[in-house]
């Protein structure tokens, strides 16, 4: 009877893991080891849109300040009874300007990334003390959004406006 008891008990206990336990949990790991691959591409992807949008933003604030330091040039020169700087933003509508990735001015659209068109419109006319023009900067940019498809690509456009004084 004491054989029988424990063999009896030596059946009841389990010791260590079955097959059906171990694939189950490969299954498991290997869906959440793909789930976090695919999370890693879709960042690296993320993250290289968001590159050339940040740097589409720093080229057109560029841009502006450019506009309202010309602004401000030719209202100091207008109080001091100077001649005016040359007229780079505040002369003929619209103005197209290319830049490099980098945000370098280029002298053509050839091996461009940004297209830079400037307008601008009268807020307040101008006297002979100055006005006021809200100019309106639209930066187009061409974007792979999968670097695995070179030839998908997909148009993005950032605007910007800013109102300068000027004389």
């Amino acid at each position: 009877m004491n054989t029988e008891h424990t063999s009896r008990l030596w059946r009841t206990r389990q010791y260590g893991f079955s097959m059906i336990e171990f694939l189950i949990t490969a299954f498991v790991l290997a869906v959440g080891v793909l789930g976090l691959a695919l999370l890693q591409v879709m960042s690296i992807r993320s993250s290289s849109g968001s590159r050339a949008l940040n740097t589409a933003v720093m080229v057109g604030e560029g841009v502006l300040e450019s506009i309202q330091s010309e602004g401000r040039q030719r209202m100091l020169f207008l109080k001091f009874s100077g001649t005016a700087p040359a007229t780079t933003y505040f002369g003929p509508d619209p103005i197209t300007q290319y830049y490099a990735f980098d945000g370098t001015l280029m002298a053509s659209s050839t091996n461009s990334f940004f297209t830079a068109v400037i307008s601008s419109v009268d807020v307040v006319a101008i006297s002979a003390a100055g006005g006021t023009k809200r100019f309106t900067l639209v930066l187009t940019y061409t974007d792979t959004p999968n670097p695995a498809n070179p030839t998908a690509t997909i148009t993005r456009t950032v605007t910007l406006t800013r109102q300068v004084a000027y004389a």
